[in-house]
């Protein structure tokens, strides 16, 4: 029996070592367990392209934690992050991978987070003002943006900014990054105008129209990458 297989994405730069990667995660379904009753676990392995470097794919090994199969992941201080889980006790945490050493890390979410927020498909890790940040969404669609302001340090977790929910636009958002004023440029994800600046303080929100983005193909197709973080 041949299981499908998953696939997810990221791209990244380690200064120490100037090299650029691409890191492929393949999600499979294996057997576990007695035969009879098939059972099947999840398995993620880890595959490393590295930018002018032969042979091109490396196959790396198994993932220790389960990172979310999720469209991106966010580079920030020389490796990739995911939301994933701990194997062991099925926690949520944010997974870091290293690009030059390739190793694998688990980072603490913050403690005062609603944890079932995160198990949300639509929660993610971005990054805003320099800071590896979560994004948590709560029962009422209240955004909580978390920042973590010295990078591994958990007691650093501080609640940063908050996304009111808006009247007819509560499909899940992406922040792509932080614009002067505590403005906040937003990705409303399923929408084809889908570009928009919150303001922190005055919980007023900007439409971005972009020429002819009604005439792109459909939403699945593309998506925004932020490649400056502050402006």
């Amino acid at each position: 029996m041949t299981n499908e297989s998953k696939l997810a994405f990221g791209f990244g730069f380690h200064p120490g070592n100037n090299e650029y990667k691409v890191v492929r995660i393949v999600e499979q379904e294996q057997p576990m367990g007695l035969e009879q009753e098939q059972l099947l676990g999840l398995e993620q392995h880890i595959e490393v392209f590295t930018l002018g470097k032969q042979p091109m794919w490396m196959i790396n090994r198994k993932n220790p934690f389960l990172l979310r199969m999720q469209h991106h992941a966010t580079s920030f201080n020389g490796a990739l992050h995911w939301l994933g889980q701990d194997k062991q006790n099925g926690s949520t945490i944010i997974v870091s991978f290293d690009l030059e050493s390739e190793e694998f890390q688990q980072i603490p979410i913050p403690d005062n987070c609603d944890k079932s927020g995160l198990d949300r498909q639509d929660c993610h890790v971005v990054v805003l003002g320099g800071c590896l940040c979560v994004v948590d969404y709560d029962e009422f669609d209240r955004i909580d943006i978390w920042s973590m302001n010295i990078y591994g340090a958990k007691e650093s977790w501080i609640k940063e900014y908050t996304v009111e929910p808006l009247d007819g636009l509560r499909a899940p958002i992406r922040p792509l990054c932080l614009l002067p004023n505590r403005n906040i440029l937003i990705e409303f994800q399923y929408l084809h105008e889908c570009f928009y600046v919150y303001s922190v303080d005055s919980m007023a929100v900007y439409k971005i129209r972009i020429h002819d983005l009604r005439d792109l193909p459909p939403r699945h197709s593309f998506r925004a990458v932020s490649v400056v973080d502050d402006i």
